[in-house]
């Protein structure tokens, strides 16, 4: 729900009484269903013990689920459409439970004799995309068309926190059979990167270390999900849904979540947000539009776009902005181009900035995307069902040459706690962070984190320390006070230990600053650890300088 999503689908792991009750409470759709790969849909092998226990299965759930006004489809086959017997036996599984709504045969583009097309797709992709794929694919894949019941950019490797975590120092770097194991399974089509860091460093450039492959892994991570989110939004409805594969993993991993086993939100968590937030400016990759996107059920009135394009060295070339009377309820429509192509001086790695503005509702909102005069080009002909190519990549290398900055950062604590103020100079070499704001100390007890050797995770127990857990706020400004552009800004919330205080809520994160420009976000957590302090990572000063 704070990503602005609205459903959750369930694949044959079905969630007690308690998770459906509060989707009912939240307003969360909740989009049952059997699981593919397993006995679900092993059907040659199946016997009578087989399809009582499938019927008897449905009619359990059907009961149980039908009350909820969260569950809107039951899905009982997922890849595959079953054969006529089987579906007649979950018709009739249906039909005894007295199931009130939709059911569908399968997750994938299916026409069964029995009920008809599906009217879903299960396309993919499951692995990483350039960010214009899924406005170009127009009619047979993963892009901005139908239902896609399931898809993604795919790989989305650990943040380095929760990689630290996970991996133990001496295999952290290269890349090795410690990173594979937090891939897909080993023996599949998704058990290492190596489909996906040579796109990386071409397009971002090499990496020599962990901390700079991990950096680059979220920017890129960032860039292809927002893209994914902000195609299907704009073509509503064409696009008539979209299911991210995944939400969430049960295991700390390289691929597939918005966050991770730790909760920690990484950057793709808030690109979502971002493109999914209620009244939305956005561009375009296919042909340089600017569109506004409204996912409010009601008209909004005057809202102003301002686009603005900088090149590497924080140069404005361009600027422009426009007023829209109107844009109806749940719609999306255009509002200018941007003439990428005939601006002078533009540097083969650049900015475009958009600011929406609505001054009747005092609302703003601001999304800053990295582009590159040199197109991904994407090779269809050679496509599987879980990736499509490129010949060519994007080159966004020149981010590396973005200067180190210092941050300037001040953060006011909600008045149920107290805090002490500690200078920017003193915690940052307490700390060797980039930018660092605020301590604060409660004389509660703090226990060390501990690595299991024996396992490899990261002991979850040793999260449990002493004091009375209770929620606190804090209101975060960050400036850019250098002369050139703070790019992809990461704040974290972090106690005495350096380690992050998780779950955590921001309203906006992974943010970029022009020279002079001051972001106000807030942030919510519980605390119970001895005290937190506020530290800023940014790129400048991690793969920056080059």
């Amino acid at each position: 729900k704070d990503m602005n999503l609205n459903t959750v689908r369930l694949e044959g792991k079905m969630e007690d009484d308690y998770f459906i009750d509060l989707a009912d409470r939240y307003g969360i759709l909740v989009m049952p269903g059997w699981c593919c790969c397993d006995s679900w849909q092993h059907w040659p092998y199946w016997k009578d013990e087989q399809y009582t226990i499938a019927s008897e299965s449905l009619i359990t759930q059907g009961k149980r689920l039908r009350i909820h006004p969260s569950v809107f489809v039951f899905v009982y086959s997922s890849d595959e459409l079953p054969p006529v017997q089987v579906e007649k036996t979950y018709l009739l599984a249906l039909q005894q439970s007295l199931w009130p709504n939709p059911a569908l045969a399968a997750a994938s583009n299916r026409t069964s004799t029995l009920t008809g097309p599906t009217g879903v797709k299960m396309t993919g992709p499951y692995a990483w995309e350039p960010p214009n794929y899924w406005l170009l694919d127009t009619y047979q894949l993963g892009g901005a068309f139908g239902f896609l019941t399931e898809g993604g950019p795919g790989e989305n490797p650990l943040s380095k926190q929760s990689f630290d975590l996970t991996i133990p120092d001496q295999h952290q770097w290269p890349i090795n059979s410690y990173w594979n194991f937090h891939c897909g399974a080993q023996f599949g089509s998704f058990g290492n990167l190596d489909y996906f860091t040579p796109s990386l460093m071409t397009r971002y450039g090499n990496s020599d270390s962990a901390t700079d492959y991990l950096e680059k892994s979220q920017v890129a991570t960032y860039e292809a999900h927002r893209a994914m989110f902000e195609a299907y939004g704009r073509n509503k409805y064409t696009s008539s849904g979209l299911i991210q594969w995944m939400l969430n993993s049960p295991f700390p991993s390289m691929i597939w979540h918005l966050y991770d086993y730790y909760f920690s939100p990484s950057s793709t968590y808030f690109a979502t947000k971002r493109s999914c937030e209620p009244l939305h400016a956005q561009y375009s990759y296919d042909d340089n539009s600017v569109w506004i996107v409204n996912s409010l059920y009601v008209p909004q009135k005057d809202i102003t776009v301002k686009a603005e394009i900088y090149s590497i060295t924080a140069s404005l070339l361009y600027s422009h902005t426009s007023t829209t009377s109107q844009i109806s309820a749940d719609s999306s429509i255009p509002v200018f181009t941007l003439p990428i192509s005939t601006l002078s001086n533009l540097t083969t790695t650049f900015f475009v900035r958009l600011e929406l503005t609505q001054p009747s509702t005092s609302y703003q909102t601001i999304n800053f995307y990295w582009l590159s005069t040199v197109p991904d080009v994407l090779d269809w002909d050679d496509s599987t069902w879980y990736q499509t190519p490129c010949t060519s990549l994007a080159d966004l290398t020149m981010l590396q040459t973005l200067p180190p900055v210092t941050l300037h950062i001040d953060v006011s604590f909600g008045e149920s706690s107290n805090h002490d103020r500690v200078s920017m100079e003193e915690r940052r070499d307490e700390q060797k962070q980039d930018s660092s704001i605020n301590y604060r100390d409660e004389k509660q007890k703090t226990v060390p984190l501990k690595w299991n050797a024996t396992t490899s995770f990261f002991d979850q127990t040793e999260l449990s320390v002493g004091g009375q857990s209770e929620e606190v706020t804090a209101t975060v400004a960050v400036t850019n006070p250098s002369s050139v552009i703070a790019f992809f800004i990461e704040l974290r919330v972090v106690d005495a230990l350096g380690k992050d205080v998780l779950p955590i809520f921001w309203d906006d994160n992974f943010f970029s600053l022009l020279p002079g420009e001051t972001r106000t976000v807030t942030t919510r957590f519980n605390d119970n650890t001895s005290s937190v302090s506020v530290v800023a990572q940014v790129w400048n000063n991690i793969c920056g300088g080059k």
